[in-house]
Formats: structure tokens, sequence, C-alpha cells
């Protein structure tokens, strides 16, 4: 309408009426208050028509994204899905990758398609998630089975790496966790593969174990753990008994040296009368029980070292030994001997008692009160 002919006009809209009721009836409709948030934000009005194209084509938008929503299901995972994206997202991981490879093998072995008929399934409730959508007496989480974590899956947090080395390397940096005892363990892939069957199949807090609350998924245990700091093993009194199958302290015994010749697996050599043994480093032990090795590992007999830490170096898989070097860099000292405890015990009282010593001759010398006793100078 032409604003020249008519009184009642709307400047925000550009727009004109031949009475008052028409522009208060317009002032409430949803195209005025569109151009309203329009003149906010400096941008032109718009008009009826083009309104009103808007409109439907945000319906439009709201109607597809509604038939998209709904619950997706993963026939071969046997995993349940709320949206669109988090299914597509699974049937792109390497995980179900992995699963359909051992049902396609499966099939082939016993001359049957399965995979075609799952995805076929699957394809056809991507279609028809009306009717799911239609039916609130669908419920599928009694079909639901716990799995255990993958190796190389953190227990804290949904972060995945390539293997179980940088899974334990990211857990140390990002949560803090550090395996207890790792001068004595010896199988880190059982460890691990225990700790992620509790935190997967039975949902359990690594630190609270038992004691703690009961949680109904993986996600809410770990978020548990990472915001009450228990990113860390049990690991006092009893309770470290139940990783005990996953560790060797024989090395820490008083008696290692006497009873690790017998402990070791060994392998007799007759040489005439004399009894011949040959340890695990392949050297041959005399009688007396003196070692010989071969010339070429001469560089590595002269490092002399102890007969304890060759016992333990020689047991402890290489995964251990670059997991220390990875827990130094982040402040972990190791275990230490009681004779090593002892001793700097006494080397902290000695260096407290001279500290001590020097303080008192310096507040001495300020206050100057070194004489013992106090004699007048002038006596009258």
């Amino acid at each position: 309408m032409a604003s020249g002919s008519f009184q009642h006009t709307c400047i925000t809209c550009r727009v004109a009426f031949q009475d008052s009721n028409l522009q208060r009836g317009h002032y409430k409709t949803d195209w005025h208050r569109y151009n309203l948030k329009r003149k906010v934000a400096d941008l032109p009005p718009v008009t009826a028509e083009e309104f009103q194209k808007r409109v439907l084509a945000q319906r439009e938008a709201n109607a597809e994204q509604e038939k998209q929503t709904g619950t997706f299901n993963c026939d071969i995972c046997k995993k349940h899905f709320s949206s669109k994206n988090s299914y597509e997202t699974h049937l792109q991981s390497r995980k179900h990758r992995e699963t359909v490879s051992k049902v396609e093998k499966a099939v082939k072995k016993e001359g049957k398609d399965l995979v075609e008929d799952n995805n076929e399934k699957n394809e056809q409730k991507i279609s028809d998630q009306d009717d799911v959508m239609s039916d609130p007496d669908n419920d599928n989480d009694d079909e639901f089975v716990p799995e255990p974590l993958d190796i190389t899956e953190c227990l804290f947090c949904p972060h995945d790496s390539v293997d179980l080395e940088s899974s334990l390397k990211h857990m140390g940096r990002s949560h803090g966790f550090m395996i207890p005892n790792l001068d004595y363990l010896v199988n880190v892939k059982g460890l691990m593969l225990y700790l992620c069957e509790k935190v997967g199949m039975g949902n359990m807090c690594l630190y609270c174990n038992m004691k703690g609350k009961a949680f109904h998924s993986v996600e809410a245990v770990q978020n548990h753990m990472v915001d009450k700091g228990h990113c860390k093993l049990l690991f006092e009194g009893d309770a470290a008994l139940e990783y005990s199958r996953f560790y060797d302290y024989r090395t820490s015994y008083p008696d290692c040296d006497k009873h690790s010749s017998s402990d070791d697996d060994t392998s007799e050599v007759t040489s005439g009368a004399n009894n011949l043994t040959v340890n695990e480093n392949l050297e041959l032990v005399l009688p007396s029980g003196a070692t010989v090795g071969h010339r070429s590992l001469k560089l590595y007999y002269q490092q002399h070292l102890p007969s304890e830490e060759r016992a333990q170096v020689s047991k402890r898989p290489a995964l251990v030994g670059r997991l220390m070097t990875e827990y130094r860099a982040l402040g972990w000292k190791g275990i230490e001997s009681k004779e090593v405890e002892v001793k700097k015990a006494k080397q902290g009282e000695a260096a407290a008692y001279k500290d001590r010593k020097q303080q008192d001759l310096r507040m001495g010398v300020k206050g100057n009160k070194l004489q013992t006793h106090f004699r007048p100078q002038v006596i009258f």
C-alpha cells in the first residue's frame, strides 16, 4: 500500500492502513515482530510474501529434522542410537568394521549372506522412522548386553588411541593415571583387559571399587571418576590382592638371589660327569654357580648390573620400560628400597640440624648474644 493516501502507517514494515484497527492488528502479527528484530540488527524489512516463503521453508526443515530423529539400531553390534548422526558415525567406526569382517568370514564358511540381510534391515529401519516414533512402547533396553571396553579405549573418556601404549600415555598425561608398582608388573595387557572389563561391563569405579554407588552406563562411571579425581587404582592393603596375578614381587624378596636360579626355566646340558645348565639368558651356569657367556656380549657384561636388577630387567616387558620413561617425565620416582629411604631420612635429619645451627648463629650475630655471661665494663 502507498503510504501517501493513508494516515495510519507502520514505519518498521513500510506499509499503510485504512484505519487504526488494521494498524493495531498488524502490530500483533509475526511479520511485524520479525521486522522489528531485523530493525534491531540493522537489516532492511521483508515483505509479507517473502515472510510467508521463509515460514514455509522453516516448517519443511523442521519436518525433515523430525523425520531424522528416532531410534536407530545396529543388529550386528547390538547397539542402539537416538539420532541418525550417531548411528552413521558408528557405521564408519573401526570397531563396527571389524565386527562386520568377522561376520563376513563366518558367513562365507556357512554359505549364508547374513551381512546383506542386516544391511537391508538397517536401511529399512532408517526409512521407517515414523513407525518407530509412533510406538511409545517400543523398548529395546532389555536386549542390550554390556561389553568390555576395547584395550585401546581410554578408561576415563571416549578417546580411542592407536594401540595400548598410546592409550596408556594418553591416560597418564590427560587424567594423571599411573599403574602402581610398575617395577614389578609383568603382564601389562592382562591388567588393562581386566580394568576394561571392570569399567565397560561392570560400570565400576576403579577407586571406589565395590564400596561406591552403582552406575548404569559407562559414561556415568567415567564422568564420576573424572569429577571425583578417582582416575587411579585402589592399591592399598587387601585391595592390592585383586591385581596380584599381574605382578611378580619375587625380585623384592631378601633371598631372591638364592632362589633365582631355581625359579628360572633351565635346561640341563651333560658334559662328561658334570651337569651344566643354561639359564634363560643363554648363559652357561657352572656347578659352582658362576655363569659363562659369549665373548660377543662382553660389552654388556662390563656393565656390572646387580643380579637382582638383571633378573628384574630380563623379566620386565618392553612396554613397562617405555612406560617408566613416560612416568618419570611426569614426575614418577619409582619404588625405593627401605635402606635408601632410611639413608635419605638420616641425611634429611642431619641437614635440618645443620640448618638450625646456622640459623641460631645468624640470629646470635644479629642480636649480639654470642657471650655466655654478662660482665659490666665499669665497676663503681
